[in-house]
């Protein structure tokens, strides 16, 4: 166990303030994460942009936050008003994108000696080689775990995301719909999920994130085909609380990452499940394995299953857990809790000599 005399910093990304006020999954886990640190009296300090404010926790600020892709070039820049506080910390555990730390371990060594690293990855390394002997790197599910051990050809372990469940209540009524959740970009699927939604008419809503994209064109192509279809309804980014409601009230979450997209994780999963929504979805790495982690099916390797799955879900609700075993589901793997638990486990296996 790692003693609370232990003093942690928490990196987070340049894109958005910690807690996020809107979208940001990344910035909510570190958000969650600090926060529960602080509550079991650990040192926590947490790296962010210009407007983290996080009760009981130390703040170290960098940049303006930016919601666009310049967050992933100011990270030099967010960077250089850190580098020289990381020798303060016994343990830094890195969300950045970039992982910067490891190149003041890499160019300081003797300074950061005394100075444990943990990296997680929410996407694909880019580290090849290793940038230190012992990087402790971890990843977000098992499957993205192996993935990006076979990739890197060392180590990476793996920690689950957790959510606060009071933020995700639960609802056993269910509307007449079904809904997409993700950013609205080509890997996620969404185009395909509208062409599922005609095939079957089946209702459709499709929500997420259009304004932190790379392809805006994609946006307004969705944006056209649900307008000429009978069935899928564009609503795009909304705010929590409508979030929360559009979940409650679906019969179905539908996910269909395409591959060689790698989804590494799956929040939306985790969250439509809280608030009793069984989920639909491709098994793509990581999100496959949060789904069958929680429901007896739902992740699939054929579309037409799926498809079959689905209508039936919309027909008469069979053939999944109902809202109660999904949401004791969550609680048991996904709260954040569990994930704190298990970042100080990996914390003490760095802070012993590492992997």
């Amino acid at each position: 166990m790692v003693s609370t005399d232990t003093s942690i910093a928490v990196l987070s990304t340049t894109c958005l303030e910690v807690p996020p006020s809107g979208y940001g999954g990344l910035e909510l886990m570190v958000y969650h994460l600090c926060t529960e640190l602080g509550d079991r009296g650990y040192d926590v300090t947490c790296v962010g942009p210009q407007g983290t404010d996080i009760e009981g926790v130390d703040v170290l600020e960098t940049t303006r936050p930016s919601d666009t892709s310049d967050c992933f070039r100011k990270e030099p820049r967010a960077y250089e008003a850190y580098a020289e506080h990381l020798q303060e910390f016994d343990l830094v555990i890195d969300h950045s994108w970039q992982k910067l730390s490891y190149r003041r371990a890499q160019d300081h060594p003797d300074e950061m000696a005394d100075t444990t690293i943990v990296g997680v990855w929410h996407g694909m390394p880019n580290f090849v080689p290793k940038p230190v002997e012992r990087p402790n790197f971890c990843s977000v599910s098992r499957a993205a775990a192996a993935a990006w051990t076979d990739h890197l050809g060392f180590e990476v372990r793996h920690v689950y995301n957790g959510i606060d469940r009071s933020r995700y209540p639960l609802q056993e009524e269910k509307g007449d719909y079904v809904m997409t959740l993700n950013r609205i970009t080509p890997e996620k699927g969404i185009l395909e999920s509208v062409d599922l939604a005609d095939e079957l008419g089946v209702p459709l809503k499709v929500v997420g994130e259009d304004q932190f994209v790379d392809d805006l064109e994609y946006v307004v192509e969705v944006m056209r085909r649900c307008g000429r279809s009978r069935y899928a309804e564009y609503v795009g980014q909304v705010d929590q609380e409508e979030k929360v409601e559009l979940l409650q009230g679906a019969r179905g979450l539908v996910l269909l990452p395409q591959r060689p997209y790698k989804e590494a994780f799956g929040l939306a999963a985790v969250e439509a499940m809280a608030t009793g929504t069984p989920v639909l979805a491709m098994d793509n790495t990581g999100l496959g394995e949060v789904v069958r982690t929680v429901q007896d099916r739902g992740a699939y390797d054929n579309r037409a299953v799926l498809a079959a799955d689905l209508e039936r879900l919309v027909d008469d609700g069979g053939r999944f857990p109902g809202p109660e075993a999904l949401r004791e589901g969550v609680r048991e793997h996904f709260s954040v809790e569990r994930m704190t638990d298990v970042y100080l486990e990996r914390a003490a296996e760095a802070l012993e000599g590492g992997w």
